[in-house]
């Protein structure tokens, strides 16, 4: 009697779209369901808030309040005539030893410019400070000023906050930025650059220009000139 052959079970093909699933006695093609309504949900929370995220940072960003990492080498820090002209040694090592102990605590002021370099604001010491240490990048804060007056009014608020300068600085960067063409004359400068300052003391600055105009070139440490002594000076170049 010839032997009956045993049948294998039938290989069902699975359609595209399903899943199998083991039963007891064999398989089955489930199709997929689609994903619970909570999970879409989720993502499109994730999403909208990713979004969101990146709106307020492109936000800030744009209005200068985005603190980055930028490279020194890519910062231009005579963009501006700057206001301060030596550089005390002992405030110097001072800053210098700060920044060593606890990092960069203030950014610098930047502006953007073409092709990835950017123009000093406010900083100076700071980046002085950071190249004699070796380092290669400075945290800033791009800004955007509307005019030159903005931006050398913004340096100039930096400095007086930190630390004063002289008369004769203060002087010196009115009559350049007039030289430059950024205001009309030296009243008009003085007038906007230390606009905070009381009027007695912009009378003063206008003193030290007429110092300036005359004896720039034959002072070796016009910084150092007392208050007293360049008001002196000035009223005598005056009525000679």
């Amino acid at each position: 009697m010839a032997k009956r052959k045993r049948l294998a079970p039938a290989q069902l093909e699975v359609p595209a779209g399903l899943e199998t699933k083991a039963f007891k006695d064999g398989w089955a093609g489930v199709r997929r369901s689609p994903p619970p309504i909570a999970d879409v949900a989720s993502q499109a929370a994730s999403q909208a808030a990713f979004e969101e995220v990146a709106g307020v940072l492109e936000t800030a960003r744009r209005e200068g309040r985005l603190v980055q990492a930028l490279p020194i080498a890519a910062i231009e820090v005579d963009h501006l005539v700057r206001d301060r002209l030596v550089l005390a040694d002992e405030d110097m090592d001072a800053l210098t030893q700060s920044l060593a102990a606890r990092g960069q605590q203030t950014p610098v002021e930047v502006v953007a410019l073409a092709e990835g370099r950017y123009g000093l604001i406010s900083g100076w010491r700071r980046i002085e400070a950071l190249r004699r240490l070796g380092q290669s990048d400075v945290l800033a804060m791009i800004r955007a000023p509307e005019t030159a007056s903005d931006a050398y009014v913004a340096m100039i608020e930096e400095n007086e906050i930190r630390a004063g300068l002289s008369f004769y600085e203060r002087a010196r960067l009115a009559a350049e930025a007039v030289r430059i063409g950024v205001y009309r004359n030296a009243g008009a400068a003085v007038a906007a650059l230390f606009a905070n300052a009381p009027a007695p003391k912009r009378s003063k600055i206008l003193k030290f220009v007429v110092l300036h105009r005359v004896l720039d070139g034959a002072l070796r440490f016009p910084a150092a000139i007392p208050e007293k002594l360049g008001l002196a000076l000035a009223s005598a170049i005056e009525a000679d």
